[in-house]
């Protein structure tokens, strides 16, 4: 059974609409991660790999879960001492197993994050981090770089369900509110928009597919989008723009669909 859920809301200056475009309930499957082998590697280590448009889900030593997002890449390393993940590319969703001595730590582009039995999301894009909770707490905290002054004090950040932050290199950590239902809407193949630029939008679809969706003018990703949508295709979200903004498809030779302004 097929339930829609979701809308389009329509930059300002033009009649709102609501188009009902995401299935609920309705998961894209998960696959499985390319377990990578590295020549010279440390053999305690183990690393792990989605290609673009897959995601998996990864049981870790301790029962923790490792949800990779659409290309995306980890490297494991546990012992009797600590249960060290390091996020090297893309988004994880990690479910950690409760009960155990040795803290869980996720790095991550300069930033550490320690967990014991929670849920949290992490993603990097460029020089960011991005720490999301679903469930329980965890602690942010940089990792000095080498070099630097040993005698400014490093601020560590306590996050709790419902919260986010953005780390980025020398700036301040500071937590901000977030749905916390929202957080791992990828994990199921849907994304959530709410109030997003086209342009924006359309970004993250792109993450899922070797086809982007191009847009033909700068100024139609100024269209403001909410709504829930399948991340595996584009060519749906495209067509599902058409219906609500003056827009037309056209498609490249490889299918790749364009995004343009209607002609009158």
């Amino acid at each position: 059974v097929w339930g829609w859920a979701g809308g389009l809301a329509v930059a300002a200056g033009i009649a709102a609409l609501t188009l009902w475009i995401a299935p609920l309930g309705h998961e894209v499957p998960i696959g499985t991660a390319t377990r990578v082998a590295d020549k010279a590697a440390d053999p305690r280590v183990s690393s792990y790999q989605t290609g673009i448009g897959e995601r998996s889900a990864i049981s870790l030593p301790d029962g923790s879960v490792a949800t990779l997002d659409t290309d995306s890449r980890i490297q494991v390393a546990y012992s009797d001492k600590e249960r060290r993940v390091y996020l090297l590319k893309g988004q994880a969703l990690f479910d950690v197993a409760h009960g155990k001595a040795a803290p869980f730590e996720v790095y991550a582009k300069g930033q550490r994050i320690t967990a014991v039995g929670t849920i949290f999301n992490v993603r990097i894009e460029g020089d960011e981090v991005r720490v999301s909770m679903v469930e329980g707490s965890v602690k942010v905290r940089p990792i000095p770089r080498p070099g630097a002054d040993s005698g400014i004090p490093v601020k560590e950040l306590t996050l709790s369900a419902g919260e986010a932050v953005v780390a980025e290199p020398a700036r301040p950590l500071v937590a901000r509110a977030v749905d916390a239902s929202q957080i791992a809407s990828w994990k199921g193949g849907l994304l959530v928009f709410n109030d997003t630029p086209l342009s924006e939008a359309i970004a993250e679809i792109n993450r899922y597919t070797v086809r982007p969706i191009a847009i033909a003018d700068a100024a139609i990703g100024k269209y403001r989008v909410s709504g829930v949508f399948k991340s595996n295709d584009p060519e749906h979200f495209s067509q599902a723009m058409t219906e609500v903004f003056p827009l037309e498809v056209t498609h490249a030779t490889d299918g790749a669909p364009t995004l343009r302004a209607r002609a009158d």
